[in-house]
């Protein structure tokens, strides 16, 4: 997600727990924004620094940071960051242990994939990869 300097995020759902590392937020942070919501601003750089965002970019430089962004995406291995994604989004309900299980299994998959194969070939011989999503 890119970002410019006048944005701002706001969560009024009070009450409801947000997934917020609490070694990020300033101290005494994460547990007011469950209890009385938030607003986070760009031009304190707060979105970047909680993981909100990738980069706020100024305005002038916007579309040119955007279609960077969304061309390394589209040119990475858009079937590792299918797994990456559903892990990430699992981790908040299933425990420790079926975690371990999942990204072994993750891990074994994807190496055994054209993708894995095409991004250490490029490796060897020092190009870009050039991923298939297979």
């Amino acid at each position: 997600c890119v970002i410019t300097p006048d944005a701002s995020f706001e969560c009024d759902r009070v009450g409801v727990p947000l997934q917020v590392a609490a070694a990020e937020v300033e101290s005494g942070g994460a547990a007011e924004l469950g209890r009385v919501g938030w607003l986070v601003g760009a031009h304190r750089q707060q979105p970047h620094r909680l993981g909100l965002v990738n980069k706020i970019a100024p305005a002038e430089e916007f579309d040119a940071a955007v279609a960077e962004l969304s061309g390394k995406l589209a040119s990475g291995a858009a079937l590792a960051y299918r797994y990456m994604k559903e892990n990430v989004r699992l981790s908040s309900t299933e425990n420790y242990q079926t975690m371990l299980e999942r990204e072994a299994f993750t891990q074994i998959y994807t190496g055994e994939t054209e993708d894995h194969k095409e991004g250490a070939r490029a490796f060897v011989e020092k190009r870009a990869p050039n991923f298939k999503g297979r």
